[in-house]
């Protein structure tokens, strides 16, 4: 089994503070993740096919010229 990262791996690999990482699991948003115990990991597969499909819907609407609602 491959080692899951930490917040501060996603953290550094997304480009994105920890404390984000954090309110999207609260909201249920964000890449898959775990809570193992206290602690929340990521399998590093999982996460690059989240990336992956964030990049495509984004480039949706990118092609079409538009922006999603609240991101204008």
């Amino acid at each position: 089994m491959n080692r899951l990262w930490t917040v501060e791996d996603v953290s550094d690999y997304l480009g994105v503070p920890v404390k984000t990482l954090y309110q999207w699991k609260w909201r249920g948003e964000g890449p898959p993740v775990k809570k193992i115990g206290r602690h929340l990991r990521y399998d590093p597969a999982k996460l690059r096919a989240w990336v992956d499909a964030e990049a495509a819907w984004w480039g949706i609407f990118r092609t079409v010229g538009i922006a999603p609602r609240g991101m204008r």
